[in-house]
């Protein structure tokens, strides 16, 4: 998949960041996805928001609830897909609450 990616960004002005994994596998860097599919830091979806520091972490700024964060990580995640054909996974375990799966385009 990194290099399927690598291939289809070939004209890209710069290099998708990449870590080499056990067993030949690659991780690539989610932040850099996550900005380069459009989403900005300091972007707001209501009460919600992704930090103006990095664009991995999603922010609550008061009078949200938990769906709230979860549409924005879900936006989030749909952006990178759309624009990368990836889907990120999220880092947290949630309890209670069901991760949506990603809407399947095509």
């Amino acid at each position: 998949m990194a290099q399927a990616l690598r291939e289809n960004l070939a004209h890209a002005p710069e290099e998708v960041p990449q870590y080499p994994l056990p067993g030949g596998r690659v991780k690539l860097a989610a932040g850099w996805l996550v900005e380069r599919a459009g989403i900005v830091r300091g972007l707001r979806m209501g009460p919600v928001g992704v930090s103006s520091r990095h664009a991995l972490v999603l922010v609550h700024h008061g009078g949200g609830s938990t769906a709230d964060l979860l549409r924005l990580a879900v936006h989030v995640r749909d952006a990178v897909a759309l624009r990368f054909a990836i889907t990120l996974q999220p880092e947290p375990i949630f309890l209670g609450v069901a991760w949506p799966a990603p809407q399947r385009t095509g």
